[in-house]
């Protein structure tokens, strides 16, 4: 037998990324509304982000859309504050979902899934310690959907 006949099939590095941005949203997603069934999402009583709730299937916050929206050079929630992007989310599913790409994919690419979808939860510029990220419930959460999806 040839060694070009043992070889693994070639896999595109930009499938594989997409692949991987993919069944992390899908994890987020079932997370943060049961995959899209639960998009009433609580409004937020303190902080920075009070009166304020978390938009569609993956939970995206107003504020952190907006600075999405504005690193990646969109501009489409410049000029808003807070409540006139929240309602623009809610009206624009297509454009909450794709800032939430874009979240994950810089996520993804600084961190592992775990510490990502920690982030996702406590804020994307959070420094959390390797003992933050064992004890959080959002992270075994997350273990338990990996473990759901693991090859068998």
């Amino acid at each position: 037998m040839d060694y070009q006949d043992n070889k693994p099939p070639y896999i595109d590095p930009r499938e594989y990324k997409a692949q991987q941005l993919h069944d992390f949203l899908t994890k987020i997603g079932a997370l943060e509304s049961s995959s899209g069934t639960n998009l009433n999402h609580p409004v937020i009583q303190n902080g920075p982000d009070a009166g304020t709730h978390a938009v569609g299937q993956y939970g995206l916050m107003p504020r952190t859309a907006m600075d999405i929206d504005k690193a990646s050079g969109n501009q489409q929630l410049d000029d808003m504050d807070k409540f006139q992007a929240q309602d623009a989310l809610m009206k624009d599913p297509e454009l909450s979902d794709r800032l939430a790409q874009t979240m994950a994919s810089k996520l993804l690419n600084k961190n592992d899934q775990e510490t990502a979808a920690y982030k996702w939860l406590m804020g994307q510029y959070s420094n959390p310690t390797p003992e933050q990220i064992e004890k959080s419930p959002r992270v075994q959460q997350f273990r338990v959907l990996n473990s759901k999806n693991a090859p068998k």
